[in-house]
């Protein structure tokens, strides 16, 4: 059996520097913006829930276009 080497990484270049600092800088700053903002997001995922639960299970079933 052979022994492997521990494969060869690709040296850094300015581009792939570049964009590692750029998806960095975005992930900090989405999750400076979710701390910043937590409580407008969590008012609008009950909206969103409570809008889900509340809306009639059916088009038909809201009294409007039930025959009578």
């Amino acid at each position: 059996m052979a022994i492997h080497s521990p494969s060869h990484t690709a040296p850094w270049t300015f581009r792939r520097v570049v964009w590692a600092t750029l998806v960095l800088v975005a992930v900090g700053l989405s999750f400076w913006l979710l701390y910043r903002f937590h409580q407008v997001l969590f008012i609008l995922f009950i909206a969103i829930i409570m809008g889900t639960v509340l809306r009639p299970p059916c088009p038909g079933c809201n009294g409007a276009a039930s025959p009578a």
